[in-house]
């Protein structure tokens, strides 16, 4: 996968080797995906940026979409069961929801109902924005339940 993923057009790779284990960290309940309790790296995907001579608008929509469909998948596919740092992720992820949050997601979304009943407060892929949807030319439109 590493070498499909940077002989496929990737910038490279970046790893940080973890120990966020419950015996390390005891039991703690936030939003955070409980498999980041049993990672043992932390890999984030690069591409490519020349300050000097930008990436056109055609070819990051490019790098953005082989991240989503080429590279993540490759990924996903060496350990089926990991997650994502949610700011880390990619926001394009069609199965965001499980890869940020995992099984947290549905508690973490009855909380919001609780605290933000209206769904005031909107991030594309923070719990609830499923509710919503960027329509063009850029309006945010709640989807009818």
């Amino acid at each position: 996968a590493y070498e499909n993923i940077t002989n496929g057009g990737a910038g490279g790779f970046t790893s940080v080797a973890l120990n966020v284990n419950r015996s390390v960290t005891g039991d703690v309940y936030n939003a955070v995906n409980p498999a980041w309790r049993n990672t043992l790296l932390d890999i984030v995907i690069t591409t490519d940026y020349n300050a000097t001579e930008p990436t056109s608008l055609a070819d990051a929509i490019k790098q953005q979409e082989d991240m989503t469909n080429e590279y993540i998948p490759q990924l996903k596919a060496l350990a089926p069961d990991s997650g994502v740092y949610v700011n880390e992720g990619d926001w394009n992820d069609p199965d965001w929801k499980q890869a940020f949050y995992g099984v947290n997601y549905a508690k973490l979304k009855s909380i919001k109902k609780k605290y933000d009943p209206n769904s005031i407060f909107y991030a594309t892929t923070a719990v609830g924005s499923d509710d919503w949807v960027i329509e063009d030319p850029g309006r945010l439109c709640r989807i009818s339940a």
